[in-house]
């Protein structure tokens, strides 16, 4: 036990499922936080979506008036034709009434031709005030709607400046969020450490083992074979090594993730002509049965809590300690 040391922080008799049972309410209070505040992100997201929409249907409005007022000008500009047209007419009509004079039944044949050609033009005429008439109907539609889509991007702009402020409270309630579950996160470790390393040693030899020497929060950094990683607690005797993986709260990915640790350091073993056994283990302050069965399925010990102190979980029956 020369190598294992207590921290003396922490009063002896410190009963951790008491402890965790605190910090588990801080933690869900803290989720809460983070709920709400995504639920307002994916608001704003729903409402920033909708302003776009709106502004597009606004362009696109913009698009068609413009189109019905250029028709409109070509249809005018066509009829300024047969007002010149019939001007024209009228102006050539009396000139050859003036240079006939008399001949009263030429001149009658004239003017019929005349109003006949005015009368076709007048039809030209009519249908164009009718195209104005229905450009006007058509505009005045179009205004409606563009006053409409207007003030639908008014009140979408108001909200969203509106959400702007809810966004800023949120981004606040994320750091502040972010900052607490660090806090936590540091304060699991060491509480871990304070369980776990005093008696690991002592608990380990129960079910067998020899450890004589204890490391901790050591690293592998052998870039040029692809082998990167850190351990917790690694405890050593002549034959075999014990790679311990601590977490507040285990997931079933932490436990992937301590499979392919344990298959790196086998490789870097075998780099080094290190023959011994690797076995690992996983320990948390709080280990539900799915992920405890999960890592005893996959030869894990499993550390767990119990009163001032902690338990040992031996893979056994259909589950056996797996040997890297």
């Amino acid at each position: 036990m020369g190598n294992v040391k207590t921290n003396p922080d922490y009063p002896r008799g410190l009963d951790f499922e008491q402890v965790w049972a605190a910090l588990q309410a801080t933690g869900e209070r803290i989720d809460r936080m983070v709920e709400e505040a995504n639920r307002r992100s994916a608001e704003l997201d729903r409402r920033s979506a909708e302003a776009e929409r709106r502004s597009a249907e606004l362009d696109r409005r913009f698009e068609e008036t413009k189109a019905v007022v250029a028709e409109t000008s070509r249809q005018i500009e066509n009829l300024g034709g047969s007002f010149k047209e019939t001007k024209a007419i009228v102006e050539e009509t009396s000139r050859q009434i003036g240079s006939l004079g008399g001949g009263f039944e030429e001149t009658k044949a004239i003017v019929a031709e005349t109003s006949r050609q005015i009368g076709s033009l007048g039809g030209g005429f009519e249908e164009t005030k009718a195209i104005v008439a229905e450009t006007s109907r058509q505009i005045g539609s179009l205004g409606g709607g563009f006053e409409e889509t207007k003030a639908i991007v008014a009140e979408t702009s108001r909200q969203i400046e509106n959400l702007g402020g809810g966004f800023e409270k949120t981004k606040a309630i994320v750091e502040e969020t972010s900052r607490q579950i660090g806090s936590l996160g540091s304060r699991f470790g060491e509480m871990i450490e304070y369980m776990v390393k005093p008696n690991l040693v002592v608990r380990f030899r129960e079910l067998g083992f020899v450890f004589t020497k204890v490391h901790q929060n050591t690293s592998i950094k052998d870039e040029k074979n692809g082998i990167i990683t850190e351990v917790d607690f690694t405890l050593e005797d002549g034959d075999k090594v014990m790679i311990v993986e601590t977490k507040s709260k285990p997931s079933i990915g932490d436990i992937k993730k301590h499979v392919e640790r344990m298959e790196k350091l086998r490789r870097h073993a075998d780099l080094h002509n290190d023959q011994r056994k690797y076995l690992g283990a996983i320990a948390g302050m709080v280990v539900n049965d799915n992920e405890r069965d999960y890592a005893l399925k996959n030869g894990f010990y499993v550390i767990v809590p119990s009163g001032d102190t902690f338990d040992i979980i031996e893979p056994k029956g259909d589950y056996q300690p797996r040997e890297w």
